[in-house]
């Protein structure tokens, strides 16, 4: 088994400690440091994945998708116009989002009103 330390440059330095520790209980210690431009992602991430289990309608699945079909991407503020009808768009396009129907650029920026959203295309 390994144990993952994935943090921030800038949080905390390494610790020689956490590698004897895992040692000592059979791990093995990798340490992953990640730079500060990455840091959006990871708060984007994290809080897109609060809508994880949110319930998607057809009808709103087909709305934003045959919008995004027609406009190819459009900013997320139009998209929540799109769905107004919805209870919470948010959360529709943050669930379409973790099922891949739409892509969200997560590294440009935190997630705003201007984020662009597409179709998902493998």
């Amino acid at each position: 088994m390994v144990l993952v330390d994935a943090s921030l440059a800038s949080v905390h330095p390494a610790l020689g400690w956490c590698h004897e520790a895992a040692d000592r209980e059979g791990f093995r210690y990798e340490r992953h440091v990640f730079d500060r431009t990455l840091r959006c992602r990871f708060e984007n991430a994290r809080e897109l994945l609060a809508y994880a289990s949110h319930p998607i309608l057809l009808r709103e699945r087909l709305l934003l998708l045959t919008c995004l079909d027609e406009y190819r991407s459009l900013p997320l503020s139009a998209c929540m116009h799109v769905l107004r009808g919805s209870q919470n768009s948010v959360g529709v396009i943050a669930a379409m989002a973790l099922r891949r129907f739409v892509e969200i650029d997560l590294d440009k920026a935190r997630i705003g009103p201007e984020t662009r959203v597409s179709r998902f295309h493998d």
